[in-house]
């Protein structure tokens, strides 16, 4: 049977590694402590630090694919936060994941760039975590 399991997790911690491990063990035990293919994090500014990503590699692990982006705030059903983390963990045996990044984007030239990181993502095998 193909099962996909989604975990939430969610910080206002101000330590970074702190912040990022309460919020990672929160989504890790929404998603029966399995290995997650892929981990989404949303933080403000104020976290974003090597720190963040300790913490939460303390709970999943140094080889977990991690998707991320900071802002001013997060927002979550509970309020808008000026400090604060989320982190959205899946699980899937439904679904695959695959991450990649280039560098040096073009930002004069958007279409060319994307189809550049388009080839190489389809180099790499889709994850198999």
């Amino acid at each position: 049977m193909k099962t996909t399991y989604i975990g939430t997790g969610f910080s206002t911690k101000r330590d970074p590694y702190e912040a990022g491990k309460a919020a990672s063990f929160q989504a890790h035990q929404q998603i029966l402590q399995q290995k997650p293919n892929i981990v989404f994090v949303f933080s403000s500014v104020h976290l974003q630090s090597k720190k963040l990503l300790e913490g939460i590699w303390s709970v999943f692990g140094k080889e977990t694919n991690i998707l991320g982006c900071t802002g001013s705030g997060i927002i979550t059903n509970s309020g808008i936060f000026k400090y604060g983390l989320v982190i959205m963990a899946i699980q899937s045996t439904k679904i695959k994941f695959s991450t990649g990044m280039i560098q040096g984007i073009n930002k004069d030239n958007a279409r060319a760039s994307g189809e550049k990181f388009a080839r190489e993502l389809l180099k790499n095998p889709l994850s198999k975590t």
